[in-house]
C-alpha cells in the first residue's frame, strides 16, 4: 500500500503499516499536533485503530486512509473538538473517520462539513460501511479532501472505498454554488460510467 504525497514522493507501507526506509516518515507518537493544531506536510496515525492521515503545507487534512476499517472498541460516544478550521455558520465539525469506527475526536480527524453532508450523505456512507463490517466483510476507505485556494474549509470530499474487493466512489461537495453543482453532477455521472 502507498499514499501519494504532495511533493510527488510516495509513502510505502509494509503489510504491518510501517513506513519503508527512504520515504516520508509516518508519525505514530502523537507529535503530529503542536499546541492543538496539526503540523504541515506530515503523514500520521491517529484514533483507536491508528488510521492514516496526511496534511498539506497549511496543516489541513488532505487525505485519510483506513486499510481495514473497524468498529470502535470504546463504549458510548467520545467528545469531539467543535473548532474546525474555517467553520461557517451551520457547519458541523465532521469526522473523516467516525467515532463509531474508532476515529479521533480531535482536529487530527475532523474538518468543517456542511450540515447536510455530515448528517445525511456522509452518514449514509458510514452506515453502509458499518453494516458491511457487522456482516464480516472487509472495508477499506481512501478519502481525499479538496480545498479552494486560500480556504481551510473543504470544498469537496472524494471517497473511494472497497467492500470485500468491490470498489465504489463518491464525491460530496460542500459549496452552495450552482456552477459547482453542475460540475458535481458531471463528475458523478462519469463515476457511474466506470
Amino acid at each position: 500500500m502507498y499514499i501519494d504525497t504532495k511533493n510527488g514522493k510516495k509513502l510505502y507501507l509494509s503489510k504491518k503499516g510501517h513506513a519503508v526506509k527512504g520515504y516520508k516518515k509516518l508519525i505514530t507518537d502523537g507529535s503530529h499536533m503542536k499546541k492543538g493544531k496539526l503540523r504541515a506536510n506530515i503523514i500520521y496515525r491517529t484514533g483507536e485503530h491508528h488510521y492514516i492521515y496526511e496534511t498539506n503545507s497549511k496543516g489541513v487534512i488532505v487525505h485519510a486512509y483506513a486499510d481495514d476499517l473497524q468498529l470502535k472498541i470504546h463504549e458510548g460516544r467520545k467528545p469531539h473538538n467543535p473548532k474546525t478550521p474555517d467553520k461557517q455558520e451551520g457547519d458541523h465539525a465532521g469526522h473523516l473517520v467516525a467515532d463509531r469506527f474508532g476515529g479521533s475526536g480531535d482536529l487530527d480527524s475532523l474538518v468543517s462539513q456542511a450540515k447536510k453532508v455530515n448528517l445525511k450523505h456522509y452518514k449514509n456512507l458510514e452506515d453502509t460501511w458499518a453494516k458491511a463490517i457487522k456482516e464480516g466483510k472487509k472495508v477499506s476507505v481512501d478519502i481525499k479532501i479538496h480545498y479552494e485556494e486560500g480556504s481551510l474549509r473543504p470544498k469537496s470530499f472524494e471517497v473511494e472505498y472497497e467492500i470485500d474487493g468491490n470498489a465504489y466512489k463518491k464525491l460530496y461537495a460542500t459549496r452552495r454554488n450552482l456552477k459547482w453543482r453542475k460540475y458535481l453532477k458531471m463528475y458523478l455521472w462519469r463515476f457511474k460510467q466506470i
